[in-house]
């Protein structure tokens, strides 16, 4: 199976889910399945959708669709957000909870940071302007290719970052 970002052009709409855990292995292979299937038979009013999935890092559900033949519509979007609920409640995990930022730590591992205690750590020094971070808001598979994990000063975090005063 290859990578959408391989198998889908560079407009194709994604939607990136972000797990509130690391995915084991199993549950990886599991979920895989299920999204394959899912997009080989995805389709909307009738007409089948050029779509893929994969899990990336063991924590991000990507969805993908090359919107050129046939786009999504409304209700075949409602299909794949039941989708995920239904792997959502099958592997106790949470792929909805928005207010989590996954970035790498200080090994390089991927962890997650609770908004609220995001101004902690950048007090601490434990996450600043070079920390990489995993940007969900992509909207395409170019954007996967080459924006998806980049460092937190060019996502909407930084805001949260002293800006430099101009004399």
């Amino acid at each position: 199976m290859q990578p959408i970002t391989e198998s889908l052009p560079g407009h194709a709409r994604v939607w990136v889910y972000q797990a509130n855990r690391e995915l084991t292995d199993r549950e990886v292979a599991v979920i895989q399945a299920t999204l394959q299937q899912f997009a080989q038979t995805w389709e909307s009013h009738g007409h089948p959708l050029a779509a893929g999935a994969e899990i990336l890092h063991q924590r991000f559900v990507v969805l993908a669709v090359d919107q050129s033949a046939h786009a999504p519509s409304g209700c075949s979007i409602d299909k794949s957000v039941a989708l995920l609920q239904q792997i959502g409640q099958q592997h106790f995990i949470d792929l909805f909870d928005r207010t989590q930022v996954a970035h790498r730590d200080q090994h390089g591992a991927i962890v997650t940071t609770p908004l609220p205690k995001l101004k902690a750590k950048v007090a601490a020094g434990e996450f600043g302007p070079d920390t990489l971070v995993f940007n969900t808001l992509v909207e395409n598979v170019a954007h996967l290719r080459d924006q998806f994990e980049v460092p937190a000063a060019r996502t909407w975090l930084a805001r949260y970052f002293p800006q430099p005063q101009i004399v």
